[in-house]
């Protein structure tokens, strides 16, 4: 188990965001998608200048990952209709 006190501040506050971003979101797990946007959101972390020096175009990384987190809810959100419908008691003849 990661402890957060060995973290670094800027760790801390990612996870806290992430946790923030997830909950938000409706979702009660923290998924690397949110870490990750909690990271590229940081104005002063230093993720984004590492992946810039990698060669990582942040605008469409960005765009991806907006798309992968509007997608996740989505599905989330289907889920949550389906189950609601299964769940729902039947008339008689059914």
């Amino acid at each position: 188990m990661l402890s957060p006190d060995r973290l670094t501040m800027k760790s801390q506050e990612a996870l806290a965001d992430a946790a923030t971003r997830a909950r938000q979101a409706g979702n009660p797990q923290v998924h690397d998608t949110h870490l990750l946007a909690a990271l590229l959101a940081q104005g002063e972390g230093i993720v984004v200048p590492i992946l810039q020096k990698l060669g990582v175009a942040i605008p469409a990384l960005q765009g991806a990952l907006d798309r992968e987190l509007a997608l996740s809810q989505a599905v989330r959100c289907a889920a949550h209709r389906l189950a609601r419908t299964l769940r729902r008691p039947r008339g008689r003849g059914a």
